[in-house]
């Protein structure tokens, strides 16, 4: 089977918001920071009011609800500054190279040839593939990955061909 397609700096920009909100790593990441935020937060917010008021009841009740509005707004704050950082860079030198995809896959894997490169991934290398409404991703490593836009067309013909294989050939990915 083969798929040809162009992929644009926008296609990559999905790629890494898909990445960052599914990789164990950046979620691990993001709890961290969030219980740091939470736990900073309530211990300032106690120590200021029960220092300049003498009041540590207070305190304590103004630390509890700024650690809760941390603990609730750091999520959305970091994933909305993670994609506009994104997208500065897509807008920029972009994350990734651009142009005419030639997708290929045979009875060794998947052959990509995109902007004068060629990679190609042995279904052993294949390591889960995700489907988003607009892309499917073809992961070769826990950042890495094939990106397909569904504008593309035959992109259901394509995940059934390469879950096949990947199925004959024991590999762990996941459809």
């Amino acid at each position: 089977m083969q798929l040809e397609y162009r992929v644009e700096a926008d296609d990559y920009l999905a790629f890494n918001l898909h990445v960052m909100r599914t990789s164990p790593v950046f979620r691990a990441q993001a709890m961290r920071q969030r219980v740091v935020a939470a736990v900073t937060s309530t211990v300032i917010a106690m120590a200021v009011v029960g220092v300049v008021t003498g009041e540590w009841a207070g305190g304590a009740i103004t630390g509890i609800v700024a650690g809760a509005g941390a603990w609730w707004t750091l999520p959305r704050v970091h994933h909305r500054h993670v994609e506009r950082t994104l997208r500065r860079l897509a807008a920029g030198d972009g994350l990734g190279p651009s142009g005419d995809v030639r997708l290929t896959i045979d009875d060794v894997g998947l052959h990509e040839t995109l902007a004068g490169t060629s990679t190609t991934i042995g279904w052993a290398g294949v390591t889960r593939v995700d489907e988003t409404d607009h892309h499917a991703f073809v992961f070769s490593g826990l950042h890495a990955a094939i990106v397909v836009p569904r504008r593309a067309g035959r992109v259901p013909e394509l995940l059934d061909s390469i879950s096949s294989h990947v199925r004959d050939e024991g590999a762990p990915a996941a459809h």
